[in-house]
């Protein structure tokens, strides 16, 4: 249901319910496709004309969730369906969260972010089991406890057979909500406890083999996530291989050597001209190595992807750490500048063009 905040009389906000009436004597009366109906039900000319069929629907609230995405919420689905068939009824919303744990707290779930904002008094709210509420105990009782219990909701925990009026908790519900609860507090701890179980059994049978044999029927010789940079010898060859052909291409020299010439002997420009690069390979008539001609993207490009074959350029800045120990060493910008030339040219044996 839609809802607008009006100031009254008083200066103080007050909460209305956005009605579909036809009541032509409603104070709050601002919108032509309804009437504002006072939460609080104070004097609203509005509530005395309200027929039957004008009152609220009740909402029906199905949440579902699950910890992995591996998972699929099709199981709590049925089960559900299948009450709501029972009961002849239907859902008006449907909330569903997949790979978010039953530890994280409700108030950072979408039960409490999305859910708990739609909930009006005598709405139901539907759950195959209580873990999806949450799995810690404290977590389901402050949820239906400061929750539910003040917005005067129907709870429903299909598997459990558990149907409770929040606003009239009994007794007897208040121990079934407490052993279910302990229940799926201590079917977490338990899948912890398994988890880490196997995961010793895994480091010993390591330790002992060097390697074992995965569900998947896979040979497992280390554990945790592969690295990126954990590359074979024979990617390593291959790589430098691909490396060396690379460096040997003359246009890829050319490119090189006329970008190293552009950038004014590397004293204070932090990118090389790329421009005036491409103009002095054009009239070169140097071409890219698929024989396109050499722009200023391209040159760009070429050049900093040649850098992990050539090696990268050092640049002279005034202001950098290395120019600041350099001056406190009694080095001139000239000395400094000839150190890069030579650092330089020392990295990249790359003929001249």
């Amino acid at each position: 249901m839609k809802t607008t905040e009006i100031k009254n009389e008083g200066g103080a906000s007050v909460k209305y319910d956005i009605v579909n009436i036809g009541c032509k004597d409603c104070p709050y009366c601002m919108m032509a496709e309804g009437h504002y109906l006072c939460r609080s039900d104070k004097s609203c000319n509005a509530k005395a004309n309200m027929t039957d069929d004008d009152e609220p629907k009740q909402k029906v609230i199905i949440y579902s969730r699950v910890s992995t995405e591996k998972q699929t919420l099709e199981q709590q689905e049925r089960t559900i369906n299948e009450w709501l068939n029972c009961h002849n009824l239907k859902a008006t919303h449907e909330v569903k969260e997949e790979g978010v744990s039953g530890k994280v707290s409700y108030k950072d779930r979408n039960l409490g972010k999305v859910v708990l904002p739609m909930l009006d008094k005598g709405d139901i709210l539907i759950v195959s089991e209580v873990s999806r509420i949450g799995r810690s105990m404290s977590d389901i009782n402050k949820f239906v406890n400061d929750e539910l219990k003040p917005r005067a909701v129907r709870l429903v925990i299909v598997q459990m057979g558990i149907d409770l009026d929040c606003s009239h908790l009994k007794a007897i519900d208040e121990m079934l909500l407490f052993a279910f609860s302990f229940s799926a507090q201590m079917e977490r701890e338990l899948i912890q406890e398994r988890t880490q179980s196997a995961l010793e059994v895994r480091k010993q049978k390591l330790a002992q083999d060097g390697e074992f044999i995965s569900k998947s029927g896979k040979v497992v010789k280390k554990l945790g996530r592969p690295r990126k940079c954990d590359l074979s010898n024979a990617q390593k060859a291959a790589s430098e291989k691909r490396k060396k052909e690379a460096a040997e291409k003359p246009c890829n020299k050319a490119i090189w050597n006329v970008v190293k010439k552009c950038t004014n002997d590397f004293t204070e420009l932090t990118t090389p001209n790329f421009a005036d690069a491409a103009m002095m390979l054009q009239q070169m008539g140097v071409y890219s190595s698929t024989g396109k001609v050499l722009t200023k993207e391209l040159v760009r490009s070429a050049y900093y992807n040649l850098r992990s074959v050539y090696g990268s350029q050092v640049y002279f800045r005034r202001g950098s750490a290395n120019y600041r120990v350099m001056r406190e060493k009694g080095m001139t910008d000239e000395e400094i500048q000839q150190y890069y030339k030579e650092l330089n040219n020392n990295n990249n044996n790359t003929e001249e063009v």
